[in-house]
């Protein structure tokens, strides 16, 4: 909506089984809806690793597996650089979600 000064906006779109995934941006992003840890608004997430990037909210996800946190058996406990509770978009972890192909692996 061009012209408009809206604290948030909804965008819609459609995956590849047709379901619809649904992304608030503005002042409200990510308090009620699943989203990957790193963009969790309710629990910091830090770039670098730190124990602190294994708390999750209820709707956080893995950015690795696209499982809720809870159900990751690669969240670790942030101790080791491997864990996916640190993962974010960059390459190295973009390609271990390539591989995983939407399924959580012991790393």
């Amino acid at each position: 909506m061009q012209g408009q000064n809206n604290a948030a906006s909804m965008h819609i779109m459609r995956d590849q089984s047709d379901l619809l995934d649904e992304k608030l941006a503005g002042q409200i992003l990510n308090l009620d809806n699943p989203h990957y840890r790193c963009y969790c608004v309710g629990v910091p997430f830090s770039k670098e690793p730190s124990i602190e990037n294994r708390a999750f909210c209820y709707k956080c996800m893995c950015y690795v597996c696209d499982l809720p946190a809870k159900e990751c058996n690669g969240w670790g406990d942030g101790t080791s650089t491997d864990d996916h509770c640190h993962a974010f978009e960059t390459q190295l972890w973009s390609d271990l979600k390539g591989l995983t192909n939407g399924r959580c692996n012991d790393s």
